[in-house]
């Protein structure tokens, strides 16, 4: 798929494309989640999860690396690998293990390579006041 774009006035439009981008958030399913520090990413990926059910508390993994939540019939990891500089790190906590569930993927490039190729990356940038610009990239 060649990429798309949208533009948001704010993240309140996040459900919108979650909606338009729906058989992306399954179990299997990898998201690269690209931009700069407050752009957006946390905060799309507790808009997928309460459009997916979940009652976790969706924080930012930034000092934790992984969260892990529970739909009704799956789980999704979020990883947030901002701190991060190795792949082994990745190991160590047994990042593989995760595979099977909906993963999402923050700052993909501190670890390039470790994970397989992306389903779907979406790049985050700040547009017009409190607008986010959506870059969409189909992968594998």
């Amino acid at each position: 798929m060649p990429q798309q774009e949208i533009i948001l006035c704010d993240e309140t439009g996040y459900p919108g494309v979650f909606a338009r981008y729906a058989h992306f958030f399954a179990p299997g399913r990898i998201i690269f989640l690209r931009g700069d520090l407050g752009a957006g990413k946390t905060t799309f990926v507790r808009a997928v999860c309460t459009e997916l059910a979940v009652e976790d508390l969706v924080s930012s993994p930034s000092f934790a690396i992984l969260n892990v939540y529970h739909t009704p019939d799956f789980r999704i990891a979020h990883f947030d690998l901002f701190r991060l500089s190795a792949a082994h790190q990745l190991d160590e906590i047994g990042a593989l293990d995760f595979l099977d569930a909906l993963v999402f993927v923050e700052w993909p490039e501190n670890c390039a390579g470790f994970f397989p190729d992306p389903d779907l990356e979406i790049a985050f940038e700040f547009a017009r006041q409190d607008g986010r610009r959506l870059c969409l990239r189909e992968g594998k």
